[in-house]
């Protein structure tokens, strides 16, 4: 087994490695190292108490993140904010072992303790409770949301990026970009139904 240890100037010196032979190894945790404001103590921290930490500092609430989630742009905003802290959603999962975690759910689960799903259980309870709103388009654009959510059911949200997500093998073969906007009644009635 080896392990990687990076610093400041990660491009300048090779990682180091660490060796052993026989035995068992496994991951026990994550830790983040901070140098605090003064830059005189260096302060650890569990991945987890790290990425609640730094999301309290941005966001009040469960309900401030979800109202702006629910943007395309200003959830690329949350995500690269932090990002910028050093917070991987792919980190997150694995070290709360939810490899099937939607990123908000586990935003707000470590956050905020609010109860979290996966991205197949949401796409269930979109299903139930906005039945309606699927009713609304033609058979090829309810075909093309389905595949859409399975997709995110799969592969979370990243699998809803537009226009990416519309050139996907199962997507393409009812059209272009252009004639699949046309079935939603143009390109921003598309954009909101995949919203």
């Amino acid at each position: 087994m080896s392990v990687k240890l990076t610093g400041p100037n990660d491009d300048d010196t090779p990682p180091r490695k660490y060796y052993f032979d026989g035995g068992q190894c496994e991951v026990i945790g994550e830790v983040v190292y901070e140098l605090d404001p003064y830059g005189n103590r260096l302060r650890s921290f569990k991945l987890v108490d790290y990425t609640k930490e730094q999301v309290r500092i941005l966001y009040r609430s469960a309900l401030e993140i979800q109202q702006q989630w629910v943007n395309p742009e200003e959830r690329s905003q949350i995500i690269d904010q932090l990002a910028d802290r050093g917070i991987d959603f792919e980190d997150l999962k694995t070290v709360t072992n939810q490899p099937d975690a939607d990123p908000f759910d586990l935003l707000c689960q470590i956050a905020f303790n609010v109860p979290m799903m996966t991205c197949q259980q949401r796409v269930e309870r979109l299903k139930r409770q906005k039945k309606d709103s699927f009713d609304q388009y033609g058979a090829d654009a309810r075909a093309i949301l389905e595949i859409l959510l399975d997709g995110y059911a799969q592969g979370g949200p990243q699998q809803l990026i537009m226009p990416a997500s519309l050139k996907v093998k199962a997507v393409e073969k009812y059209g272009n970009v252009r004639e699949i906007a046309a079935k939603f009644g143009g390109r921003d009635k598309l954009k909101q139904a995949v919203d």
